[in-house]
C-alpha cells in the first residue's frame, strides 16, 4: 500500500540532492514543487491508467514548510507559530505520513544560506546579512522545536531526522538510512554534488558585481527592479554554463575572499538551545560540534 512521505526540508540542507534522488527512484512519485507529485488532476489520471506496482510513497516536500516566505511571517506571532499551523494541516490532511527532516550544523548553514542569498542578487555583506533585522533566518533555525513538534503530531517511529553532515561524510549511508527508515529497496543512486555554494572569492565577487550593477540600473530609471529581476534568473543560470563559470573561477582569483566568519560564542549562545534534542538522536552523536551539542 502506497503513503505519503513529507519531507520538511530546511535551505541549503540537500534538498537538491533529494529531490533528484526522489525523481530517480521507482519507489517515489514525486515533482518538485507539486503535491503528491502531480501537475494536475489529470496528471494523476494518467499515472492510474500506468497502474505502477513500484511506487511506494507519493512526496510532498518544501523548504517553507519551515522557513516561511516573507508574505506569511507577519500572519503569525512567530517562527514556532508558523511551523505549528503548516503541520498541524499538514497532520490532518495526511495523518499517516512519513516524515523526513534533514538538519546542517549552523556554522556550515548560515555560510550556505548567505551564499544562496548572493545567488538570488543579495547585495550586503556577510556581516551586515547576518546583523539585518529582516534576515533573521541564521538563527532561529530551531531543530528541537521542529523535529519535536512533528514526532508529537505524527508519532516518535513515523518521523526520521538525519544530518546533512553524514550526507557529506557517507552519501551511500545517509540514503540507507533513509531507506530503512521508509522500508524500502536500496537503490542504486550516483551522487552527485547539486546547488553547490559559493566559494568565498566567489561571494566577494558576486557581491561587487550585484552592487555595482543595481547601481547602474537604479540610476537608469524606474524600471531599474525589472531589469534586475531579469539579472537575477540569468544569474541562477549561470552555472549552467560552463565556459562563464570557468571565468568567474578566474576573476575571482583577484579578490579576497568574503570575510565569513562568526563569532562562536554568539552563535552557540543564539543556536544551542535550539538543537538540545539532537542529543537523544543516535545519528547526530558523531556530529556535536557541529550543532553545539554537550
Amino acid at each position: 500500500m502506497s503513503k505519503f512521505l513529507i519531507h520538511v526540508g530546511y535551505p541549503k540542507a540537500a534538498s537538491s540532492f533529494i529531490g533528484k534522488w526522489f525523481h530517480q527512484n521507482p519507489a517515489f512519485q514525486f515533482k518538485d514543487f507539486r503535491l503528491l507529485g502531480f501537475d494536475s488532476t489529470a496528471d494523476f489520471c494518467n499515472y492510474s491508467m500506468c497502474n505502477n506496482p513500484k511506487t511506494k510513497y507519493f512526496v510532498i516536500r518544501d523548504m517553507i514548510f519551515s522557513a516561511p516566505l516573507a508574505k506569511n511571517v507577519h500572519s503569525c506571532k512567530n517562527l514556532n507559530d508558523y511551523q505549528e499551523k503548516i503541520c498541524k494541516n499538514l497532520h490532518s490532511l495526511f495523518p499517516d505520513s512519513k516524515i523526513l527532516i534533514v538538519t546542517r550544523g549552523y556554522e556550515s548553514a548560515i555560510k550556505a544560506i548567505y551564499s544562496e542569498y548572493l545567488k538570488q542578487g543579495g547585495r550586503l555583506s556577510f556581516k551586515n546579512f547576518i546583523e539585518s533585522e529582516n534576515k533573521t533566518e541564521w538563527y532561529p533555525i530551531n531543530y528541537s522545536f521542529l523535529i519535536a513538534l512533528y514526532k508529537n503530531y505524527f508519532g516518535h517511529e513515523n518521523v526520521l531526522a538525519i544530518p546533512f553532515e553524514l550526507l557529506k561524510k557517507d552519501s551511500k549511508a545517509f540514503l540507507n538510512e533513509i531507506e530503512i527508515f521508509l522500508q524500502i529497496d536500496p537503490f542504486e543512486f550516483k551522487p552527485d554534488v547539486v546547488n553547490r555554494s559559493l566559494k568565498n572569492q566567489n561571494m566577494t565577487l558576486l557581491r561587487i558585481l550585484n552592487n555595482t550593477l543595481y547601481f547602474f540600473l537604479y540610476i537608469s530609471g524606474p524600471l531599474h527592479k525589472m531589469f534586475y529581476n531579469r539579472y537575477v534568473r540569468c544569474l541562477n543560470n549561470l552555472r549552467k554554463i560552463r565556459f562563464l563559470i570557468l571565468i568567474f573561477d578566474l576573476l575571482s582569483k583577484i579578490f579576497v575572499g568574503a570575510n565569513t566568519h562568526l563569532d562562536k560564542k554568539i552563535c552557540i549562545e543564539k543556536c544551542s538551545s535550539h538543537s538540545v534534542f539532537l542529543n537523544n538522536l543516535p545519528l547526530f552523536l558523531m556530529f556535536k560540534e557541529e550543532y553545539f551539542l554537550e
